[in-house]
């Protein structure tokens, strides 16, 4: 038995709308964040194919985020709201115990280093992060796509079967040409 023409139209419009996680959405100063969330997509589903025939997991898709928007975004990051905060490591980030050049906008319960999280710098950058929630969420859902559904039912889902994402860590750090503050050297996360 065949659907309708309207039938399949509708179906095929819901499929390409739970394919496509990334939408476009409007900053609050009415710049477009994603530059061209269709594209972006495509770029996605195609990255993750050569990326696993390459044996590879990580993905990165230049111009994802509007770079107007991040323009508009980074001056008071820059001028007011970045503060860094002091943080002690266990072991250090390479022999440096004490970490002066991040200011932390999340930092996960009980996790190191421990600080409270800049509420002003997280508020003002809300929105990028949601987005970026968005963007690896369509990552994960199609690196995952082909599995194994009892491997996959493992994550959690929202009520359209995308992957639920939360962050651990989000923090910003500012690097300059001063001792200790020039680059982050090799190290092990949370040690």
């Amino acid at each position: 038995m065949m659907a309708s023409p309207a039938v399949a139209e509708d179906t095929a419009k819901k499929s390409q709308e739970n394919a496509c996680l990334v939408h476009e959405k409007m900053g609050s100063n009415n710049n477009i964040i994603v530059s061209d969330p269709t594209m972006i997509n495509k770029q996605i589903t195609k990255g993750v194919v050569r990326a696993k025939l390459n044996k590879r997991r990580h993905l990165v898709i230049p111009g994802a985020i509007s770079s107007s928007y991040l323009d508009e975004l980074m001056p008071p990051i820059v001028t007011d709201l970045f503060q860094p905060q002091t943080v002690t490591y266990n072991g250090g980030i390479a022999n440096i115990k004490e970490w002066k050049i991040s200011c932390y906008l999340e930092v996960m319960p009980g996790g190191i280093p421990c600080t409270n999280p800049h509420e002003g710098l997280k508020n003002h950058c809300s929105e990028l992060l949601e987005t970026c929630n968005r963007l690896f969420a369509t990552w994960y859902k199609q690196q995952h796509a082909c599995n194994d559904v009892t491997k996959t039912n493992n994550y959690k889902v929202d009520e359209e079967g995308n992957p639920i994402v939360h962050r651990l860590m989000t923090f910003i750090t500012r690097y300059t040409p001063a001792p200790d503050e020039n680059a982050l050297l090799k190290h092990v996360d949370g040690a």
